[in-house]
């Protein structure tokens, strides 16, 4: 699986979302595919084919994960972790609502695992109270850092109101380091640049400066 984070994090048994090493240990994995299709797949009245895969998937050792990596990724075609489609369909609905804290830590502890609306909402309610970034919670939920800065901004507006004012609304006004969007050209200006471009006296000024300064002698 892979870690996003630069800090140690202990692993939380959840699984990736490019993780599918579970598939080696499946009661299933070793059946030629024409037969995994039609027992996996059967057409909508072969009842002999939903049987068989239930009886495979009652001994199989990654059932839970079977069922959830359908879930996790929205398909809705066949027979996974022991259900058909129509058994799964009120777990297919109520997905883009869930909201599983053991997931929001994890994916705040670096895990690439797959998060619902509700959860991702929740991972920017964290970063903003851990003083994250705009361009760090990009990278942890894959996003742009414009659309995660916008994620993070009704953030901390819902903690605004959830605090009493406790937490401020918007950001502070004084200058600070600004992330870049994916399309923003990068800041390549150098130090020696910046002091150059900045405004010094006219030539008019200075020999005015050096008249004042004569008299005064």
């Amino acid at each position: 699986m892979r870690y996003i984070t630069t800090h140690d994090a202990p692993a939380t048994g959840l699984r990736g979302i490019g993780d599918t090493t579970w598939q080696h240990h499946g009661a299933c994995n070793g059946l030629k595919p024409k037969v995994a299709d039609r027992i996996f797949f059967p057409t909508a009245r072969n009842f002999a084919s939903v049987a068989q895969a239930k009886a495979i998937c009652a001994r199989c050792p990654v059932l839970e994960t079977c069922l959830n990596a359908a879930i996790d990724t929205g398909t809705k075609d066949g027979i996974w972790g022991g259900r058909t489609e129509a058994e799964r369909e009120v777990s297919h609905a109520k997905v883009a609502h869930r909201l599983e804290y053991n997931r929001v830590r994890a994916v705040v502890a670096g895990r690439d695992i797959p998060l619902s609306t509700r959860e991702r909402a929740a991972v920017a309610r964290e970063a903003v109270l851990r003083g994250w970034s705009a361009q760090r919670l990009a990278s942890v939920l894959g996003f742009k850092v414009k659309h995660c800065r916008d994620l993070m901004g009704i953030a901390r507006h819902e903690l605004h109101q959830a605090t009493g004012g406790m937490i401020p609304s918007t950001l502070p006004s004084a200058p600070e380091h600004h992330d870049l969007d994916d399309d923003a050209e990068p800041d390549d200006t150098t130090g020696a640049e910046e002091f150059e471009a900045l405004e010094g006296p006219t030539d008019a000024e200075l020999a005015e400066q050096a008249d004042d300064l004569g008299q005064a002698a």
